[in-house]
């Protein structure tokens, strides 16, 4: 993985790079703000957010695919979710580290995705109206 973390932020780089980058969202998987991945954003004055949850809540979003990224309906099992769960809550300690490099953190526990968007959107709006008073 780290070898791919470090292709991977090759082309985020790259990608930060371009002038039509300025008025985009990147989503990054939980080690967005580590590594390879966060030298790439260390040049960038793009504002990162952390956006967080229950685990229980990710658990019970869990989609699975085929090597061709087809959807795979599959209902877990108590044990299974059990096994996802405890998983889940180690990655967010040993990630949740990390994410206090971010601009800002926006829990969206209890929210629908439309309800997540908005708020993350108000916290960004707030941070750049926060940060054009400061200049």
């Amino acid at each position: 993985m780290h070898e791919y973390r470090k292709e991977a932020a090759k082309a985020l780089a790259d990608l930060l790079n371009r002038p039509e980058s300025k008025e985009s969202v990147i989503a990054l998987p939980s080690s967005g703000l580590m590594g390879a991945y966060l030298n790439a954003l260390k040049n960038n004055n793009g504002i990162k957010v952390a956006i967080t949850d229950k685990p229980e809540n990710i658990v019970e979003r869990l989609r699975f695919y085929d090597i061709d990224s087809r959807p795979i309906k599959k209902e877990l099992t108590l044990e299974e979710k059990k096994l996802y769960l405890r998983e889940l809550k180690g990655d967010m300690t040993y990630f949740g580290k990390s994410y206090k490099r971010a601009n800002l953190q926006v829990d969206v526990s209890d929210l629908d995705p439309l309800q997540a968007a908005h708020k993350i959107i108000e916290a960004v709006t707030a941070y750049n109206s926060e940060q054009s008073l400061v200049k």
